[in-house]
Parts: structure tokens; C-alpha cells; sequence
């Protein structure tokens, strides 16, 4: 995984998350980071802005659903998932 979002998004690593303060966290860091809201300096660019704003996005989304957070967990914890085919699960 390029990122991990419980740290973007300042959370502790763990599937039992609240799921209100992973709203709550999520919306307040998209309204520091919006490039609506950023002031474009010579320091900051407005690239920089919507790349850390689509991270938000990504990290919040995989998150807030259950398999993709314990699939994360796995894989940030170095487990290594044997397949990545879920048409077993359609017996």
C-alpha cells in the first residue's frame, strides 16, 4: 500500500473503528485541505492541494468499509492475502 490512511487520517490502527470520528476527522482535514480553501503561494501549489485532498478521499473510503479496513490491516501488518479472487465466496 502506497499510504496508510489511519495515519493521514490521525486514527489508531484497528478494525473496531468509530465510525463518527472517522467522519468527523475526515471532513475536518478535507476543510484545512480543499484547494477552494488553500491560498496559492509560491510555497504551495494548487497540485499539491487536490493530491492530498484525493488522499483524504482514498484513505477515508477504505476505511469506512469493513473489508477493505481488514484487508489493510492485514496487509500493513505484513500478511500477505493468498488471492485476490472473491469468487469463492459465491458458492
Amino acid at each position: 500500500f502506497m499510504f496508510d490512511p489511519f495515519e493521514l487520517l490521525g486514527l489508531k490502527k484497528t478494525y473496531a473503528l468509530d465510525l463518527h470520528v472517522l467522519e468527523q476527522r475526515y471532513f475536518a482535514l478535507q476543510k484545512e485541505s480543499h484547494p477552494d480553501r488553500i491560498k496559492v503561494t509560491l510555497s504551495s501549489r494548487p497540485e499539491s492541494a487536490i493530491q492530498k485532498s484525493a488522499l483524504i478521499n482514498q484513505a477515508y473510503t477504505y476505511l469506512k468499509d469493513p473489508l477493505k479496513r481488514a484487508r489493510l490491516l492485514l496487509e500493513l501488518g505484513g500478511v500477505e492475502l493468498l488471492s485476490h479472487d472473491a469468487s469463492f465466496l459465491e458458492m
